[in-house]
């Protein structure tokens, strides 16, 4: 009871304050990165991620944060992304076989200037994607992804191979 309400009542603290800004980073879309290593392998087991972002509204695909080598079926990992039409999602493949699953477009004209919460999940036992848009899902992919085993390392703001690099500021990863 108390703990769940200490839980709210911190979550609506930050979301109702302007702390985002004091705890960001900054990604310019070129060569902004943040190393963590090659950390949270996962096999074949569950994946969540979770990030406020603000993104720039520039239409290209960037990685907020991963652990994935490439974009596409064969890059192994998961990463949680931008598509190429500022739609966030939750990407999972095991090299073979990919489950994409977006999580709905933000308003228009407001990518500039508002922070999303943005949470991708991975159910590996029901092979079920699901990703999250300031709390609210747009449904489920699922696909029989395999072990997410990789080395790449864990990275804000592109994959490990390069490239997607993000443009705007992150939060709270």
């Amino acid at each position: 009871g108390a703990e769940i309400a200490m839980r709210t009542f911190l979550i609506w603290l930050l979301m109702t304050t302007s702390s985002f800004a004091a705890a960001s980073r900054s990604f310019d879309g070129s060569e902004d990165d943040i190393t963590i290593g090659n950390v949270l392998n996962v096999t074949t087991e569950n994946v969540s991620q979770a990030c406020w972002n603000r993104p720039n509204d520039d239409l290209n695909a960037n990685v907020i944060i991963g652990k994935k080598s490439v974009n596409g079926t064969t890059g192994v990992g998961y990463a949680l992304r931008q598509n190429t039409n500022d739609v966030a999602a939750i990407t999972i493949s095991d090299g073979t076989v990919a489950a994409n699953d977006p999580c709905g477009v933000a308003p228009a004209g407001v990518m500039g200037d508002a922070w999303y919460s943005v949470v991708g999940t991975w159910d590996a036992s029901a092979d079920l994607s699901e990703c999250f848009l300031d709390g609210t899902s747009d449904g489920t992919s699922t696909a029989a992804v395999g072990s997410l085993t990789n080395t790449s390392n864990l990275k804000v703001g592109e994959y490990d191979g390069g490239g997607l690099d993000y443009s705007g500021e992150i939060a709270y990863c």
